[in-house]
């Protein structure tokens, strides 16, 4: 059994006191600075290792999944008459017809070929497999602008070798347009 003793009005309470003593007041060794813990101990999120959440409609990158979730709801799953944020975009395809009788056929602000409304995403649950591999191994080859543009010109010439035959047609096309 542990006495404790009545504190008087001018001691700083038993915690502070054995902060302001003891160097370390942790039981287990680290390699962390004392302001560190201190800070962990009080509520600052540990980083994790790995990569970043992101947004599979418009690739934007996030620190945490909760700010993924947020962006979300603003950016990509609310209702542009009532201003409601949801959780999904069948959650935001339900309520448009329920509320305001309108037929949402495409995700807001998403990049072309991620406007579809039936593939279930909330945060980082429900997005596809190939686009978690891809994106986690294209993280280190391209920057998200760069991505951007690659997926716009694939949603244009349509994707694979038949980009720069594409691309190269409509330069054509353009050309031509302008000498007649």
């Amino acid at each position: 059994e542990v006495e404790v003793e009545p504190r008087k009005d001018n001691e700083a309470p038993k915690t502070q006191q054995l902060l302001l003593s003891d160097p370390n007041p942790h039981p287990h060794p680290h390699p962390n600075t004392r302001s560190d813990c201190l800070q962990a101990e009080m509520g600052r999120k540990k980083r994790k290792d790995g990569p970043k959440p992101w947004c599979w409609y418009c690739e934007r990158e996030f620190d945490t999944e909760d700010i993924l979730i947020q962006h979300q709801k603003a950016r990509h799953f609310k209702c542009s008459v009532c201003h409601r944020r949801l959780f999904t975009a069948s959650g935001l395809v339900v309520h448009c017809q329920s509320k305001h009788k309108i037929d949402i056929k495409e995700v807001p602000n998403s990049l072309p070929g991620r406007e579809s409304t039936e593939i279930e995403i909330c945060g980082m649950a429900g997005v596809p497999e190939e686009d978690l591999l891809n994106h986690r191994s294209s993280d280190r080859a391209e920057t998200a602008e760069e991505k951007r543009a690659r997926l716009e010109e694939e949603a244009t010439y349509g994707a694979g070798d038949d980009i720069d035959e594409a691309a190269a047609a409509a330069e054509a096309n353009a050309a031509a347009a302008v000498r007649h």
